[in-house]
């Protein structure tokens, strides 16, 4: 069964290429440019992963983290922030995500990532 990521990020190039790139390796990919609800959003696509930048032109994506980390339905999910910021800078924001990656950031290194979050073999 094809894992379902939800790629959350303001920039369609970020998002075209992330998701031809999982896609590509038998991922259901989704893809939002901003997110007003993320409940709505968790239960349209029910994503087994989220990938989720940092800085959203509506709610920061640390805010965001912190209501499906908050929420008793939703805290089990992996996120992996993607953000432009300093890895410092986010670890004092930190509101729970399984991981952190910086932009630019390396394909392979991110597709490691997210199979081992969802127990994927390599």
């Amino acid at each position: 069964m094809q894992k379902r990521l939800l790629i959350i990020d303001d920039d369609e190039d970020i998002r075209d290429v992330l998701k031809a790139f999982f896609e590509s390796g038998d991922y259901m990919v989704y893809t939002l440019g901003k997110v007003s609800n993320i409940f709505d959003a968790y239960n349209k696509y029910q994503p087994d992963l989220i990938l989720l930048d940092y800085k959203l032109p509506e709610e920061n994506g640390d805010k965001i983290c912190l209501q499906l980390k908050s929420n008793p339905g939703t805290f089990h999910i992996p996120i992996i922030m993607i953000s432009g910021y300093p890895k410092s800078t986010l670890e004092r924001d930190y509101h729970g995500w399984n991981g952190i990656v910086s932009k630019p950031f390396d394909l392979l290194t991110l597709d490691t990532m997210v199979q081992k979050f969802l127990n994927k073999p390599q």
